[in-house]
């Protein structure tokens, strides 16, 4: 049984884990910002009724989870271009850690 080619498989598993996680963490971070940018599309409007934005403060939570969900999807399907630059520049140049001396 020729136990080389189990190595030789391992090495390219390990690399897509750590491409999903930098993946995963990438568009994470997109999406907080296209959250953040967002925000001032959420609060009090020049169009708004008075009386809806005093009576609407429960709504704040379900906005700030539509965002979320928005900044999210948005990331995931092209977003920015952020998170593909994030993938871009730390697949080329990994971030090495320091060793624990």
């Amino acid at each position: 049984m020729d136990w080389s080619i189990a190595a030789k498989l391992a090495a390219p598993v390990a690399a897509t884990a750590q491409h999903s996680r930098l993946a995963s963490a990438a568009h994470q971070f997109e999406a907080s910002m296209l959250s953040e940018l967002m925000k001032p599309l959420q609060e009090d409007s020049l169009f708004a009724d008075k009386t809806e934005c005093a009576t609407a403060e429960s709504g704040n939570a379900l906005t700030g989870f539509a965002s979320e969900a928005l900044g999210r999807s948005l990331s995931e399907h092209g977003g920015l271009g952020i998170a593909r630059q994030i993938i871009a520049r730390l697949e080329v140049n990994p971030v090495k850690h320091p060793d624990p001396a």
